[in-house]
């Protein structure tokens, strides 16, 4: 899989995070048009089942794609299944430390983030997705640390929670998604050894 395509999927990843609005599954789409196909040779890939679901989105009235975000993400009695943000996974709060350290690096590359986002997983993978964007030896350096300290610490398990407590296929997928595409990344930043693309 190439470079644009891992940050293409990150960038896919996050808006897939976003609350959905009436232009939601148009803008997945677009962003999943843009990833080359020939070159998802991997098995374990799990985009199929994901766009498969993306077009299901259609046959779905948006309040009830917006409930179940809402149940998963924002607000559910009595405890919220999925809580999109790292401090609550690592550390069981909001604005956590963790919060807090991706805010000191998103600086470092003059972004700023403001409010309880900062550490949302929306936001994180969109980080990513700049990263391997920019491209050049001191950014992908920084994501292959920023994907293992902060990512790999916490997302796996929102993946794996999110699978498990939808009710809906499209965030059943996504989740999928996201589990398969963060241990390929595992794997390829492993075997790069300094070298994050040949």
């Amino acid at each position: 899989m190439t470079q644009r395509n891992h940050a293409i999927l990150f960038r896919l990843l996050a808006q897939a995070f976003t609350y959905p609005d009436a232009t939601f599954v148009a803008q997945l789409q677009k962003t999943i048009s843009a990833i080359d196909l020939n070159t998802l040779d991997n098995p374990r890939c799990a985009l199929p089942g994901f766009i498969t679901a993306t077009n299901q989105l259609k046959e779905i009235p948006l309040e009830h794609l917006q409930a179940e975000h809402t149940r998963l993400f924002i607000s559910a009695y009595p405890h919220l299944p999925c809580p999109p943000y790292e401090s609550a996974y690592r550390e069981g709060t909001l604005l956590g430390n963790s919060a807090a350290a991706v805010d000191r690096i998103y600086r470092e590359h003059r972004i700023v983030v403001s409010g309880e986002d900062v550490d949302h997983a929306a936001v994180e993978l969109e980080f990513m997705a700049f990263l391997l964007t920019v491209g050049d030896d001191d950014a992908m350096t920084d994501a292959a640390s920023f994907f293992e300290t902060h990512l790999l610490a916490w997302m796996p398990k929102f993946a794996a929670d999110i699978q498990q407590a939808s009710k809906l296929n499209f965030f059943r997928e996504t989740g999928i998604l996201l589990g398969a595409f963060l241990e390929n990344m595992r794997l390829e930043f492993s075997a790069a050894q300094g070298e994050i693309y040949v």
